[in-house]
């Protein structure tokens, strides 16, 4: 939200680096979390988690917009890393194949 404000007013502003590094961590724990079985999620979580994860890809965003594509390409990477990390561990715990079904049941009707 702050990154769109500051791109809508076009204001020079430096936002520091680690936001969009810590910022998606919670929508990733609150899948995973509710996918494995480990906790049940609700609507506020994944209000919160999913608030957090877009400013997240606002911060990836302004980024790039700025000029700074090294910077853009080590979040996008980071991006990849979390949700390979994600995959593997829903494998490993046999939910992967459970959640492709449910989502191809999804898209097929």
């Amino acid at each position: 939200m702050i990154t769109m404000l500051v791109l809508c007013l076009n204001m020079d502003v430096s936002l520091p680096f680690w936001p969009c590094f810590l910022f998606p961590l919670p929508a990733v724990f609150d899948f995973t979390a509710h996918e494995a079985g480990w906790l049940r999620s609700n609507n506020f979580k994944r209000l919160i988690s999913g608030l957090f994860l877009g400013c997240g890809v606002g911060f990836l965003v302004h980024t790039v917009i700025k000029g700074s594509v090294w910077f853009g390409v080590l979040q996008v990477l980071w991006f990849v890393i979390i949700q390979l990390t994600v995959a593997l561990t829903l494998h490993r715990l046999g939910q992967l194949e459970r959640l492709i079904k449910r989502y191809e049941e999804a898209v097929r009707y």
